[in-house]
């Protein structure tokens, strides 16, 4: 049986650590690892997962490279995630050398775990730095999407045939599906989900980085069975570091060495020099065109062409992950300028049966 309680977790962890007769400031990368293996073993339940990986750890005042090591164990009663993540920090790139290929190991069972470590332990970082202890080892325990239950179907949320017909609004128009629907609730889910992954298909030109559009298409054959749950989460960690990526929002740190502001802005530089360009093409778009990517009318005020691409990267991002978004609502009226009414009246088809007329 799962134990869900984020502070029984903590103890139980902390009891581990203290068994190991280690302090968590004197661990080596391999102790950490095996302290992790070992809490991800006693702590195995369906949906928990673990996953490591080489490179930046930290990204503040100055950029700090290592491995980072999550424990993720599903989704709780109150419709929270929890996670476990140790980082173990080297160095900034001088002391810790190229950044190493993008690559994730996942564990998804016990039977996983020797191939687990195994990738880890092969690798080249582990080779030099595996056996030394790290700069700084940090356990981080998070809960997202700690948020309240879809709140009750009301009778407004209800629509006519005829209303459905010609309504021009999917968030509406969805409340309705939600209100109305008379079959199984996941088969309502999966109905909605593919909308959904329709409606990034829709705004493609909106999704220029190559990270969002395969994500998307992960997701697609993850929903029909024809990718596994390693090539979905890869897809959706790298599909969250496209819209990271293309967010204008920049952290400028208070204080910082020299050298560390010298790194941060030269990234900046090289960073717009490759917006730049995507930035260009949205401008360049005539307005009509723009018009059926984005439901202008559904905006609360102006929105420049860098937040359109950062949040339709969002957009993507959040599709992949809606299955475990509580509540689901909100990314539908978070992202509602991407919704197409004619796309769902599309696939829902004769699935839904609104109000007689």
């Amino acid at each position: 049986m799962q134990r869900d309680d984020t502070m029984g977790r903590q103890g139980r962890f902390g009891e581990l650590v203290a068994a190991s007769k280690i302090p968590l400031g004197s661990l080596t990368l391999a102790d950490g690892i095996a302290l992790i293996t070992r809490f991800f073993e006693e702590e195995f339940a369906d949906g928990v997962i673990l996953r490591a990986w080489w490179g930046i750890v930290e990204d503040s005042a100055e950029t700090t490279y290592g491995l980072g090591m999550s424990m993720d164990f599903g989704l709780d009663p109150d419709g929270s995630i929890s996670f476990l993540k140790l980082r173990f920090k080297i160095g900034p790139r001088s002391v810790f050398g190229d950044f190493p290929s993008e690559k994730i190991h996942w564990c998804m069972s016990p039977a996983d775990l020797p191939g687990f470590r195994s990738g880890i332990e092969n690798s080249a970082p582990f080779r030099v730095w595996g056996r030394s202890p790290a700069v700084e080892v940090a356990p981080i325990w998070e809960d997202w999407n700690v948020q309240p239950p879809e709140p009750p179907v009301q009778p407004g949320d209800r629509m006519t045939a005829e209303q459905w017909r010609r309504s021009e609004d999917p968030v509406a128009m969805l409340r309705a599906l939600r209100a109305t629907w008379r079959g199984d609730e996941a088969e309502r889910e999966r109905l909605i989900h593919r909308y959904l992954l329709a409606c990034c298909r829709a705004i493609w030109r909106l999704l220029p980085m190559e990270e969002s559009r395969v994500g998307v298409e992960v997701a697609e054959r993850y929903i029909e069975g024809r990718a596994t749950r390693e090539e979905f989460g890869l897809a959706e960690y790298q599909a969250e570091g496209a819209a990271f990526f293309l967010d204008p929002f920049e952290y400028e740190p208070e204080d910082e060495t020299p050298e560390a502001r010298e790194d941060r802005l030269r990234y900046k530089a090289d960073r717009q020099a490759r917006i730049a360009p995507l930035v260009g093409e949205v401008e360049a778009m005539p307005p009509e065109e723009l018009r059926r990517l984005v439901r202008l009318e559904a905006l609360d005020g102006a929105i420049s062409p860098r937040q359109v691409l950062a949040d339709a990267a969002y957009f993507a991002d959040s599709v992949m992950d809606y299955p475990s978004l509580r509540p689901k609502g909100w990314v539908i009226e978070k992202h509602r300028i991407f919704l197409s009414a004619a796309l769902l009246r599309e696939i829902v088809g004769d699935s839904f049966h609104p109000e007689s007329s």
